[in-house]
């Protein structure tokens, strides 16, 4: 199990690839020019809110994390489809093995694979970009700003791979 240290959590308020600015309601344009720009190999929406946007647009991501929150409150949550359904525990600021698991193992599903995470999945976009295949799109939220929208390339697995070794085990 890794943990995210001060330092980390600090780093991490920074985006690790490109910011989408926006509300909810004024993302979607952008992350569909995005999506018809750079024609990803899989699309990896990283919590609720992203996910449901996605949904709304009519973009059905092929792997999904969620863990029924967004800014640590409960969701009503909609009903999203999925082929594959995942159920993983990851506490607050950790990424359990386990769950890194569960996100490997999804990259090699076809189908729409949905993890839902008992805990939190924020740290879980590590996983997601090191384990992608290149060319890969991998979201997640910014709070209060939108989103960031992860393009997986090889330079970006290795700066994604020394932030997350940076991480102690817990």
């Amino acid at each position: 199990m890794k943990r995210a240290t001060r330092e980390i959590r600090l780093r991490l308020k920074r985006p690790l690839g490109i910011l989408i600015e926006g509300s909810r309601s004024e993302t979607p344009p952008k992350i569909l020019r995005l999506l018809e720009k750079l024609k990803p190999t899989k699309v990896i929406a990283v919590g609720d809110v992203v996910t449901e946007s996605l949904f709304e647009m009519g973009i059905k991501p092929d792997i999904y994390l969620i863990d029924g929150k967004s800014l640590r409150s409960p969701l009503t949550g909609a009903e999203l489809s999925f082929d594959k359904r995942v159920v993983v525990e990851n506490p607050q600021g950790v990424v359990k093995e386990e769950a890194e698991e569960a996100v490997a193992e999804a990259m090699k599903s076809s189908g729409i694979t949905r993890i839902e995470v008992l805990g939190e999945e924020d740290l879980l976009g590590f996983p997601a970009v090191l384990h992608a295949p290149v060319g890969a799109l991998v979201l997640y939220g910014q709070p209060r700003r939108g989103l960031v929208a992860v393009r997986v390339t090889e330079e970006k697995k290795k700066a994604i791979r020394r932030i997350y070794e940076a991480m102690p085990k817990a």
